[in-house]
């Protein structure tokens, strides 16, 4: 959102309830996914506005129980984060 600030957003495992962004300077942000009920082998997420100038370090997922199952770090590579299998 140039000038406005940033929303991240994308897929995921199916075991994947929700996704960390870890901002540079910033507290993190944690959101829940959607679309676990639809019978699909992913997730989507998306972030809240974040501020103009927000950078993002990671990304981070998490299944039900809270339990770390995956990140990304190289976040500029031209994949997706947390990609579905």
């Amino acid at each position: 959102m140039p000038g406005n600030g940033l929303i991240l957003s994308g897929l995921a495992r199916k075991e994947v309830a929700s996704v960390r962004f870890v901002l540079a300077e910033q507290p993190s942000v944690t959101v829940a996914t959607v679309g676990r009920d639809k019978g699909l082998p992913w997730v989507a997420y998306a972030s809240p506005p974040l501020p103009a100038g927000s950078q993002l370090a990671r990304v981070l997922a998490f299944d039900a129980a809270g339990q770390l199952v995956g990140g990304e770090e190289d976040l500029y590579g031209g994949e997706s984060l947390c990609r579905p299998r």
